[in-house]
């Protein structure tokens, strides 16, 4: 008789068919098939989009689509390289 606390993997089966989680782990070993796609990006790893991907608007764009001085949220700590966060203060219009 193999003891379920044997390491081996029929214990592990044992294990899962006890806790009634044998069905549900079998469903999930293929749950994400490799044939989907994101952005035509395979599923088959973790997918990398970009702002281009999801047809986001780039810093690039807004530099050259938006006037200067026009204020506008920006959704990280940080804002992107030639602009400048404000946060109502009043700032240095010749830096």
């Amino acid at each position: 008789m193999i003891s379920p606390y044997s390491g081996g993997k029929l214990a592990k089966t044992l294990i899962l068919k006890n806790l009634g989680l044998l069905e549900t782990v079998n469903l999930a070993k293929n749950a994400t098939p490799n044939q989907r796609k994101i952005n035509g990006k395979t599923l088959t790893q973790d997918v990398q989009l970009t702002a281009t991907d999801v047809h986001a608007v780039t810093p690039e764009v807004l530099r050259a689509e938006i006037p200067v001085g026009v204020p506008l949220p920006w959704p990280t700590e940080s804002a992107p390289t030639g602009w400048f966060i404000c946060n109502g203060e009043p700032f240095d219009k010749k830096k």
